[in-house]
């Protein structure tokens, strides 16, 4: 008998060429679902685990209304939860619970045109959560959802979505690594000027043909090549830091 292999999200990567759809709710209602898997989340406790376990976000937000948003993987392909941690109610004694404010989807605009569409023009929405397609991306989004409860340490200290845990919690998932650059610093200089920054971020999409890795790849052999880049490593200890 084969043994399932184990799910445990990662940060998003979206297709390229592929149209998505995105929201807080809409046809799926991940907001609803985490009521009930992680109820009473805390938007500090929630913005810690992030960072520690997946980095710095990839995925944009609104930098007036939210402190932050990730995205990050579920068990199908091309469907994806966003984490927005909520701070309008980040306070030990809650006056409500925020929790369905925080999740969001991302998915593949294909599940709207092949699967919800003909299926509300059909039936209507009460029959879209009957449906196939809804009922698997639902059990995905709570995969994802029950995978933030696996620990990460911050030095001996095991958080989770809910802040510090005990180590010897057995009801809890397996712990996972922390962020593999964890302690790597984003120099001052990258975001200084954000027009500069977007229009490096083109250069880079320009020089890798779409590709922005290699895009890197191709400013570092530039600079070897016109003996700016000697092979000597400039890089900072996290203890160092970058000051520009």
């Amino acid at each position: 008998m084969t043994k399932s292999k184990v799910f445990i999200a990662q940060v998003a990567i979206l297709s390229k060429g592929t149209k998505y759809t995105a929201a807080g709710s809409g046809i799926f209602d991940p907001g609803e679902i985490a009521q009930q898997v992680l109820p009473g989340l805390r938007g500090g406790q929630l913005f810690a685990y992030l960072f520690r376990r997946f980095g710095y976000p990839s995925w944009g937000w609104d930098e007036y209304k939210n402190l932050v948003s990730y995205l990050i993987t579920t068990p199908l392909p091309e469907v994806f939860l966003s984490i927005t941690p909520y701070m309008g109610s980040d306070r030990p004694e809650q006056l409500y619970d925020p929790t369905d404010l925080m999740f969001g989807y991302c998915v593949d605009q294909k599940i709207e045109k092949q699967d919800y569409y003909p299926c509300l023009r059909k039936d209507g929405h009460a029959a879209w959560e009957e449906h196939p397609r809804y009922k698997a991306c639902q059990q995905a989004f709570e995969a994802a959802m029950r995978d933030l409860l696996r620990p990460v340490y911050v030095r001996d200290v095991p958080i989770n979505c809910y802040g510090r845990v005990d180590d010897d919690d057995e009801q809890l998932p397996e712990m996972v690594e922390h962020y593999h650059a964890a302690g790597y610093p984003i120099p001052l200089v990258l975001f200084e000027d954000t027009t500069r920054w977007e229009q490096f971020w083109d250069a880079l999409s320009t020089l890798g043909n779409g590709d922005y890795g290699k895009g890197m790849e191709a400013v570092i052999k530039t600079a070897a090549t016109i003996r700016l880049y000697e092979g000597e490593s400039t890089s900072l200890s996290p203890e160092e830091g970058v000051g520009q």
